[in-house]
Order: structure tokens, then sequence, then C-alpha cells
């Protein structure tokens, strides 16, 4: 029986992690080049940022790699935290909602953010 060890498995976890990461920089330099390029100029990088959405994600359960990916999108185009910016309690409400699925929050999020008709 084949087994993993627990230090194999965190360096699995980490080239995945560098893998996503990677992949996530050239998609967003791709779709939004403009913000990559302010992001770049002017802050820690849009990796720095790819971590933290990571990471935001996962205090939100969502971490499936696609959901991650749109919360990404959505924090390089509208700020990296732009479920706490004024007028935005909708975004939080819905973020920490149990009833809903990381699929359902993101599609949610990216409607609404994206200028969809109100729903409330």
């Amino acid at each position: 029986m084949l087994r993993i060890r627990k230090e194999q498995y965190e360096l699995l976890g980490k080239a995945m992690a560098s893998q996503f990461e990677d992949k996530m920089v050239k998609h967003l330099a791709e779709i939004l080049p403009e913000k990559v390029e302010i992001l770049e100029a002017e802050w820690d990088g849009v990796r720095s940022l790819v971590r933290n959405g990571i990471k935001k994600g996962s205090g939100y359960n969502i971490e499936r790699e696609r959901d991650v990916c749109v919360l990404i999108e959505l924090m390089t185009e509208f700020g990296e935290d732009f479920e706490l910016q004024p007028g935005n309690g909708w975004a939080r409400r819905l973020l920490h909602d149990p009833g809903k699925s990381a699929q359902t929050k993101m599609q949610l999020l990216h409607l609404r953010l994206k200028g969809a008709p109100r729903e409330d």
C-alpha cells in the first residue's frame, strides 16, 4: 500500500497552490490587464492578491478552484475588501450565509457587482 507522509502531503499542497497562483496571475492579466498593471505598480502585486483571495475564500468556505477564481476576479475588479465597502452589507451577509453553496454565492456576487438588477 502506498502511503503519503504528512510532509509529502504538505509539499503536494504547496505545489498545487503555486500552480493555481501562476494560473490566476496569468488569467487576471488576460481579463483585467489595466487592473493588474495598477496592482503591480502600486501594491504588493497580483500574486499577493491571489494568496489573499485563497485565504479569504477559505474563511467563507469557498474552496473549489472555480469559485475561488471568481472571488479573486471580483477582488481584482472591485477591491480586495469589496464586501467591507459602504453599501455592500448585502455582500457580507451573502458571503456569511450558511444556507447557500459557494457556487451560488459567487454567482450572486458576480451578478450583483456587475450590475444585474437588485433582488432586495
